[in-house]
């Protein structure tokens, strides 16, 4: 009863585009149909098939059971072109009720043919000819429907196999919903509501069943393996699921899809006939027939319709990685994280999976894969991994059958901890502080397979310990010092498929709190204290006035402790230069006072206006930037800076830029860079392309620095290095399309929708200057690019 309601709530489509009505659901289970493919000397049953070729041959009939008292014909037709109808000998039928001719209908696809149409049709005497007069007198309407019905049931194929995990994995407790659900949204294209994970857990799995948002995305793939021919209509389902009915452009092309197909249907009423459309759910040999509306066996007669694959070239699934984070090849239960193509998830289309790697010494070895959306990846069965024949890296590449011919799919970074080494990072220190956490970072060669990581100490217990990994491969530890003695202890780094952890000595020192210095300038809120084991400071006063201590750090191996002014009335008596004697209390309950000389307060600027002027003349095609702050290395930025307070522009101010994540920097004064309009406004004039190198991208900062005093760092706009796009060509009007550009390897993924949704990732380091991209949608391609990942870049594709 939950699942009839569910489909209520998902599955919204109406009888006309103008009617209000209830939607109808297809839940009503039809007949079954049986069907094979022989390609050459290779017979698929029909769920293996996503595409037909001229040549091949087909068997297709009717499992009707032996009660079946209503005759039925089953009518299959070939189509072409929307303006050319298809000749009568395209045309072959079938008694159901007979034996006569073996199994059914058999058939060979003709050359220029591009759609096959499935009728089942109530017995009447004159039902082949009708059928025959109506395809012929309006191909392009039955074209429409078979394309149409093509990519609604593979929509549903998708929307059921998220629902049935869904059902399956609610008996397991909240815990497998939570963990799962994402995982099948991403493999399978679903949008889900995540705020379902939020309720109680009896109620997530009926939440994420019911609400109308869990529904299929549009899907690039499935559209380009259904709409098979040049120059078909405008794509309506699309439009349709941009518009705030359909949750602009969140929900798939299911709503649209199948209201144009009613629609274009039910204007083939006749006094005989009523034409109803039949999504098809596959499995093996089998295609049991969906039905939204009850067939009639008066007049007007029901006439059965549903679609049968396009007949087109092979378009492999667009597989990617989902992570560009290299995989431990002995971890158990090996998944590679995959996705773009969630009918490899939701169809027997693909087959025969296998992710290929090398030995040392160079032969292939071919480890079975398996799609399994509720892992969101590929499982591969590793029982033919011997890791001692393989190096600590490993390239794979994921292969396969698609239907009847093979494709490759994304390469990945194993990892193989056979032999690994580790050690401390460039720059770290070997010596660990007694009594405080200590952080350190270790490099090795093979950071995935870390299991487990414990520290042993003198005495041989063990405790364990935290660490995290980033996307370099750099492992962050922290070590446990607080309770620890000095001396040496051992760090053990466990990894998977080794039975011996690595072991790593340290040396634990115990450091006497010292302060070295003590740095004020007029006016800040908060001063800043330099030594060692500042972590053991409990207070610091000087005279009346009294600091807290707040954020510590480490600075070229030196501690530094921000120490915030309790009462800010009480140092604004300070004057510039004078010198004061600061206690500083530790802990321990030692004391030490140390003299302070009140610096010049800090000269107080603020950006005002900013202008990006782009590129007099710019290669290639033009890239929109949605995000108003990207700075394009050849564009020229000018911003404009007011003194704030007491401070005046003198003429003799240094405007510090940086840009991160290297810290390149510039410095912009009045002999070049600044003019100093009056003692108020400053305005500075950068140049990236002649101030940095090409290597410098991400966040920009600035500050002031006056006569000597820094001002404090502010952000001014985010650097962003452009790929040259040459060219953007497309075989048809539908199918991928090839990108020509420079610098490819600056964008991260493209796609062609706004919200990047099935984008194709650009592979990581790539250095070609050609990559398959999506059809554009009205023109326009999208682009999330490397220096700028959180906005979205546009270009017309023309």
């Amino acid at each position: 009863m939950r699942f009839m309601k569910l489909l209520a709530a998902l599955l919204l489509f109406v009888g006309t585009a103008s009617a209000r009505a209830e939607p109808a659901q297809f839940n009503l289970v039809g007949p079954m149909l049986r069907a094979s493919v022989t390609r050459g000397s290779v017979t698929l049953p029909i769920s293996e098939v996503p595409n037909l070729q001229a040549g091949d041959r087909l068997v297709i009939g009717a499992d009707l059971p032996d009660t079946q008292s209503q005759r039925y014909l089953l009518v299959a037709g070939l189509l072409r072109e929307v303006t050319n109808p298809p000749p009568k000998a395209w045309f072959s039928s079938f008694k159901t009720w007979t034996r006569k001719g073996g199994d059914g209908l058999k058939l060979t696809v003709p050359a220029g043919a591009r759609q096959l149409v499935i009728f089942l049709a109530p017995e009447t005497g004159g039902d082949f000819s009708t059928i025959v007069s109506a395809v012929r007198g309006r191909p392009g309407a039955f074209i429409r429907t078979v394309q149409e019905l093509n990519q609604a049931s593979l929509d549903r194929s998708r929307l059921d196999s998220f629902l049935a995990a869904i059902r399956n994995g609610a008996a397991s407790g909240a815990a497998r919903i939570e963990k799962l659900s994402p995982l099948l949204a991403r493999s399978l294209a679903i949008k889900f509501e995540a705020s379902c994970l939020d309720k109680s857990p009896s109620q997530q799995a009926a939440c994420l069943m019911q609400d109308q948002n869990a529904l299929v995305l549009n899907d690039s793939h499935s559209r380009s393996i259904t709409d098979a021919l040049t120059g078909a209509p405008a794509d309506l389902a699309l439009q349709l699921s941009a518009t705030p009915q359909a949750g602009l452009g969140y929900y798939s092309a299911y709503v649209g899809v199948v209201r144009e197909v009613v629609r274009i249907l039910g204007s083939f009423g006749t006094a005989q006939y009523q034409y109803i459309p039949a999504l098809v759910t596959r499995r093996g040999d089998g295609m049991s027939l969906l039905l939204n509306a009850t067939p009639s066996f008066t007049n007007p007669r029901s006439v059965l319709v549903s679609a049968m694959p396009a007949i087109e070239n092979a378009t492999p699934p667009p597989l990617r990685a989902a992570s560009k984070a290299a995989i431990c090849a002995a971890q158990p239960g090996l998944v590679l994280p995959v996705e773009g193509a969630p009918l490899v998830y939701a169809t027997a289309y693909t087959h025969d999976m296998a992710l290929r790697v090398r030995t040392r010494d160079g032969q292939t070895v071919e480890l079975p894969a398996t799609a399994d959306p509720e892992k969101g990846g590929m499982t591969v069965d590793m029982k033919n991994f011997v890791a001692g024949s393989y190096d600590n890296a490993i390239d794979a590449v994921l292969h396969g059958i698609w239907g009847f011919d093979g494709f490759d799919g994304p390469g990945f970074k194993l990892q193989n901890a056979v032999g690994a080494t580790w050690r401390l990072a460039t720059g770290e220190d070997p010596s660990l502080v007694a009594g405080r956490d200590a952080t350190i970072k270790l490099e090795g060669t093979a950071p995935s397979c870390i299991e487990t990581m414990a520290l042993r100490d003198a005495a041989g217990g063990t405790k364990p310990v935290k660490w995290a990994m980033d996307d370099a491969g750099i492992v962050t530890v922290t070590v446990p010092m607080v309770a620890a003695a000095s001396g040496p202890v051992t760090l053990l780094i466990g990894q998977y498929g080794q039975s011996e952890p690595v072991a790593m000595t340290l040396n634990v020192v115990v450091e006497k709190s010292s302060v070295d210095g003590l740095s004020y300038h007029a006016g800040d809120a908060a001063a800043v204290l330099t030594g060692r084991r500042l972590d053991q400071v409990s207070s610091v006063r000087m005279g009346d006035i009294e600091f807290t201590p707040q954020d510590m750090s480490r600075v070229a191996g030196a501690d530094q402790l921000a120490i915030a002014i309790t009462d800010p009335q009480r140092i604004a008596s300070l004057a510039v230069g004078a010198t004061k004697t600061a206690r500083i209390k530790f802990a321990n309950g030692r004391s030490t006072d140390i003299d302070v000389t009140v610096a010049p307060s800090r000269p107080g600027f603020m950006l005002v206006e900013k202008t990006i002027a782009p590129a007099a003349v710019s290669a290639g095609l033009a890239i929109v930037l949605k995000n108003r702050d990207a700075v394009p290395v050849d564009s020229v930025l000018t911003f404009s800076i007011r003194a704030t307070g007491t401070t005046r522009f003198t003429g003799h101010e240094v405007v510090d830029v940086v840009a991160g994540p290297g810290l390149a920097s510039v410095q912009l004064t009045p002999a070049g860079g600044l003019v100093v309009r009056d003692e108020a406004i400053g305005v500075a004039t950068l140049d990236p392309a002649k101030a940095f190198t090409r290597s410098a991208f991400g966040p920009l900062r600035f500050r002031i620095v006056q006569d000597g005093v820094p001002g404090e760092w502010q952000p001014l706009a985010t650097l962003v290095r452009l790929p040259v796009i040459e060219a953007v060509k497309c075989a048809d009007e539908r199918g991928p399309c090839m990108l020509s550009a420079t610098g490819l390897y600056l964008i991260d993924a493209v796609a062609n929708n706004a919200a990047l949704a099935g984008a194709v990732s650009v592979p990581e380091g790539i250095t070609s200057n050609r990559l398959a991209v999506p059809h554009p949608r009205i023109g326009r391609l999208y682009l999330r690019l490397h220096d700028d990942p959180a906005s979205v870049a546009e270009i017309l594709a023309r």
